[in-house]
């Protein structure tokens, strides 16, 4: 199998409802998180709330990555936190949810590591 990249899941619940409100901090969160796991931001986040319906409104956004992506959507209804990170190039999914764990302030959390390939 020939190995196109490497992709995480990460859910987080009962977070801090500062940080999941924050447009600021989530532009500056997506920045620290591809120093962290040590990529290549391609231009600057792109960040917005949106939502028409309370329980799915929030702030969704992404980075793009020399190597990829980072995506996210962060959920006010319940303060939970999803992010997607994906890599032709090798990374520590275990730095980048422990990143995300105490960036968030969350209570509770998982995450999942795919390989990806054909």
């Amino acid at each position: 199998m020939k190995v196109w990249g490497y992709s995480t899941h990460i859910n987080l619940s009962r977070c801090n409802e500062h940080r999941i409100r924050s447009i600021e901090g989530t532009k500056n969160f997506l920045k620290d998180l591809v120093y962290f796991i040590k990529m290549t931001p391609y231009g600057e986040p792109q960040v917005i709330h949106f939502g028409k319906k309370e329980d799915v409104a929030g702030i969704s956004g992404n980075i793009f990555l020399e190597e990829s992506n980072i995506c996210l959507h962060l959920v006010e209804v319940d303060n939970s936190a999803f992010i997607d990170i994906f890599s032709c190039k090798p990374y520590s999914a275990e730095v980048a949810y422990s990143y995300c764990e105490k960036y968030f302030q969350s209570e509770s959390g998982n995450y999942s590591y795919l390989t990806r390939g054909i």
